[in-house]
């Protein structure tokens, strides 16, 4: 390489550390030699760099830089293993990012949205891996969350004696953080199998119908909490928001379930494990509700 050695070493090392400059030398290499001032006798040498080795290289040293990650996403990473994509997602990640997270919380939301872009894209096959990275993202947003995500909704309306009398006024709130989620398949069993070394994809728990998980935090004291949810639970649960009357919530219920008796009996169920706020109006109704 004679006296070029020193720019190609820069442009491969910019490479490596640069996603954006990457990309540009692969698409446009000429533009990318006049970036970094690199003198005509070395451009021929520098295009006979290997791009497609370098991303490589490139996505090997980003994972090896995000390392943390790999507590909160555990599944998401034993998973892109399994399937032998882990070198092909960080080698995309590095060249697409371009993203100065400095936390880990800000790194763990910035992977699992290339993540989930990424999916879409490339891993319609990958429908267990699309599963738990969702899983373990909500998770980790919630174990990240600062005080500000946990202040209330203002009630649209003033409270008064006539709508504390009257259940199909009252509108409940979440108790801290609440999501409600839907799934082909079951992530925390995955995850258990995951842990055990028992994961295969010919024992992969597959549900009939949707797995509905509720994600919940009371307080920045408490920790998070996944429950698992029949589907008449995580429709009422996943219309709570602050704002909605218990009419509203049972409009938007399918006809065979949009009772006042049905909705006060799942509201009831979850203020005692804590994930609405209980109010006395609701205390008369009880049945059996799964929410474990």
């Amino acid at each position: 390489m004679g006296d070029n050695t020193e720019m190609i070493n820069a442009v491969v090392a910019r490479c490596l550390i640069d996603g954006s400059f990457a990309q540009l030398v692969d698409a446009d290499p000429a533009a990318a030699w006049n970036e970094m001032n690199a003198p005509a006798s070395a451009w021929e040498q520098l295009g006979q760099l290997d791009c497609d080795r370098l991303a490589l290289v490139a996505g090997f040293i980003a994972n090896v830089k995000h390392s943390e990650l790999w507590k909160p996403l555990f599944g998401t990473r034993s998973l892109l293993r399994h399937y032998g994509r882990e070198s092909d997602v960080f080698s995309a990640y590095c060249r697409a990012r371009g993203s100065n997270a400095k936390t880990v919380a800000e790194r763990v939301v910035s992977f699992a949205k290339f993540l989930t872009s990424y999916l879409f894209e490339h891993g319609q096959d990958l429908p267990i891996l699309a599963d738990v990275l969702q899983h373990e993202a909500t998770i980790a947003t919630f174990n990240y969350a600062s005080a500000a995500d946990f202040a209330r909704p203002s009630p649209t309306r003033e409270r008064d004696d006539e709508a504390d009398a009257s259940v199909e006024r009252w509108q409940p709130s979440p108790r801290g953080l609440i999501r409600v989620q839907s799934y082909q398949y079951d992530p925390v069993a995955v995850l258990d199998l995951l842990s055990r070394g028992e994961f295969h994809d010919d024992t992969t728990p597959i549900a009939e119908d949707d797995i509905f998980l509720c994600y919940a935090r009371g307080s920045l004291t408490e920790p998070s909490r996944v429950f698992h949810m029949d589907p008449a639970t995580a429709l009422v649960v996943g219309a709570v928001d602050g704002h909605r009357t218990v009419l509203d919530i049972i409009q938007l219920l399918p006809e065979r379930i949009a009772t006042i008796e049905m909705v006060r009996t799942v509201l009831v169920a979850v203020a005692e494990a804590g994930l609405v706020e209980s109010l006395n109006i609701m205390s008369e109704a009880r049945r059996d509700v799964n929410v474990a």
